[in-house]
């Protein structure tokens, strides 16, 4: 009887993909979880389920999904592995997402995609260098890809390293001219630069409908260099209902807010980033900065100390924080 549930659920999970390249999402879903109720250890129907979960937006199902697969599929392990790597990294799991990434450059040394999901992870845990090992090392292996050229100068970005940042992001333009991260980062760069008019002005020509939401995140930031400090909130919050959840997003946030004297709004701003990321270093300096404006000093002192916990001593903000923590504490 067992062979026979084997079968029929190989048959629907045959049916289901065939439904999909009709386009039949929810039909194709069907016919998955009617192959894992035949056959509960069937690993394809489980990825291929955890596949359509995620192109539905359920990205936590997916991720379960994929959980499912890697454990009655390990000879696919690596491709599991991958897609479960991208499901933690939407969903601000950034240390299990990197374990994954981690794991397919291990069995798969010239994955260059994986290579670069496993920067992208380490950009987003606040470790530029090392992300650019790892897009040095995809770039080895694609040197024409323009999506590792970009992240590698977001990386340069991160590290305020802007001419170099600039000649990464114009090499990704070089391979494809409508590269909107290379767009927005190259817009970026020349605001820091000391021209944020001009930068506004280039990231507005790689606007589109709907709105990317990483480049309304970018646009903010310039928005905040020109003390444009209403307009910077909107565009984060227009990039947040679209899905672009992510600390950094909320850590400027919580920065325009300071700046607009709105300093609790700015604590739960921050708070908000380190609920995704919780060794996010900016957001920890943001929200000790606002605490110490909301006169709570105990709170203020606890969260610096998870700063200088955190934080090198190189950090852009470090001698700020040590003058914030001798106001704490005199303001006992």
């Amino acid at each position: 009887m067992r062979g026979n549930n084997s079968m029929d659920a190989q048959q629907a999970v045959n049916t289901g993909l065939a439904l999909l390249e009709q386009g039949k999402r929810n039909e194709a879903l069907e016919q998955f979880e009617h192959a894992i109720g035949l056959e509960p250890k069937h690993g394809q129907a489980w990825f291929v389920k955890g596949c359509v979960m995620g192109d539905l937006g359920r990205t936590r199902d997916a991720a379960e999904c994929y959980l499912q697969s890697l454990q009655y599929a390990p000879a696919y392990a690596a491709l599991i592995l991958f897609n479960l790597g991208n499901c933690l990294r939407d969903l601000g799991e950034g240390e299990r997402a990197l374990e994954c990434f981690q794991s397919v450059t291990e069995m798969e040394p010239e994955n260059s995609d994986a290579w670069i999901n496993q920067g992208v992870v380490l950009d987003n845990l606040g470790q530029p260098e090392e992300a650019i090992a790892c897009y040095d090392t995809a770039l080895r292996l694609a040197p024409d890809d323009f999506d590792a050229w970009a992240n590698r100068g977001n990386s340069l970005r991160a590290l305020r390293e802007y001419d170099e940042a600039i000649e990464c992001y114009e090499k990704a333009l070089e391979l494809n001219p409508n590269s909107r991260a290379a767009l927005a980062g190259r817009g970026i760069c020349v605001s820091e630069l000391g021209d944020p008019e001009n930068g506004l002005r280039l990231l507005d020509q790689c606007q589109s409908d709907p709105p990317f939401p990483p480049l309304l995140i970018e646009r903010a930031t310039i928005l905040s260099q020109l003390q444009r400090y209403d307009e910077a909130i909107e565009d984060i919050d227009r990039a947040v209902r679209l899905g672009a959840n992510f600390p950094e997003a909320w850590a400027n946030r919580g920065e325009c807010l300071v700046r607009l004297g709105q300093f609790p709004e700015a604590v739960a701003s921050f708070e908000t980033a380190l609920a995704r990321n919780s060794r996010f270093v900016p957001a920890i300096y943001g929200k000790a900065r606002a605490l110490c404006l909301c006169q709570q000093m105990d709170a203020a002192r606890e969260t610096l100390e998870m700063y200088f916990t955190l934080a090198d001593e190189d950090d852009r903000r470090w001698e700020a924080a040590q003058q914030l923590r001798e106001f704490c504490l005199d303001g006992e």
